[in-house]
């Protein structure tokens, strides 16, 4: 929800800007705005990678015993879970949930600074006169309501699995997020060098 926030208030801004004020967002602020949102992807994943690969104490392998057979893999482990716990501090869970909150609320701003050219620029070919500016920003605010609850969905819906089974995902959840961290720096890269090409 915080995400959608951001991401209808730089549209709904920017928007105003262009429809009541007539003004043209010149290509170049748009290539800028792109890679804003190109770096912003990228530093999201590394901050990703930094926090798992900063939590875990070593990484090594142990042979494990299923049934009859006995296999090696590759093993984390982390600050909760490794052999000697060392270093656990207390964390205030509040303080983190209102930080995680205003950051989804900058990542939606500068994800919709990104869309918010293209937008208007759209709105903006199908004014004529003050009543269609009140429907042009009309149309930006119902585009912004539906931003937020499709946002609000979208990420409800990728998130609900991994909050009702913790036990059945923990195993998996390093590797997940080493590669989504992976994947958002690769994905930045390659959009950051779209806007050059």
């Amino acid at each position: 929800m915080f995400w959608g926030l951001g991401h209808t208030f730089s549209i709904l801004v920017v928007g105003v800007l262009v429809i009541l004020l007539r003004v043209e967002i010149p290509e170049r602020v748009a290539t800028f705005f792109e890679l804003a949102v190109a770096f912003m992807i990228i530093v999201l994943g590394s901050r990703t990678l930094y926090f798992v690969l900063r939590k875990q104490k070593r990484v090594h392998t142990h042979p494990h015993l299923h049934g009859a057979s006995v296999h090696t893999h590759l093993h984390f482990h982390d600050s909760e879970h490794a052999h000697a716990l060392r270093d656990v501090r207390p964390h205030d869970h509040g303080r983190q949930a209102k930080l995680t909150g205003w950051r989804a609320v900058f990542v939606g701003i500068v994800h919709g600074l990104a869309g918010s050219a293209a937008l208007t620029l759209l709105v903006l070919t199908q004014l004529s006169g003050g009543a269609s500016q009140l429907l042009g920003l009309m149309y930006l605010l119902v585009f912004g309501i539906g931003s937020i609850g499709g946002m609000l969905l979208m990420s409800t819906a990728m998130s609900l699995p991994l909050a009702l089974a913790p036990a059945h995902f923990e195993r998996i959840n390093i590797p997940i997020r080493l590669i989504a961290g992976i994947g958002s720096v690769a994905f930045g890269v390659y959009y950051a060098g779209r806007q050059f090409g």
